[in-house]
């Protein structure tokens, strides 16, 4: 497992028709690429927990594969806001 370190956190995207809280992302929202789900936070990150869906900017954060999955390591900037 990777461990992100300061304010950066290790986020892997929505796939399609993925169920987040009550909703179905599905269609544009999802075909977007902007939604993740955060699987690892920082100690200094206090903005988002790990399960919490986010939303990014688009074209942000550094590629990483993990474990076979195709994830990002993101900075606090890059989180535009958290979906509840």
């Amino acid at each position: 497992m990777i461990k992100p370190l300061g304010e950066t956190a290790l986020v892997e995207q929505i796939k399609r028709e993925q169920k987040v809280g009550s909703l179905y992302v599905t269609g544009s929202v999802a075909g977007s690429n902007l939604l993740f789900s955060v699987l690892a936070v920082g100690e200094d990150l206090d903005v988002v927990k790990v399960g919490n869906t986010v939303l990014l900017r688009e074209y942000t954060g550094r590629a990483v594969d993990m474990d076979g999955k195709q994830c990002k390591m993101v900075e606090r900037g890059d989180i535009l806001a958290v979906v509840e």
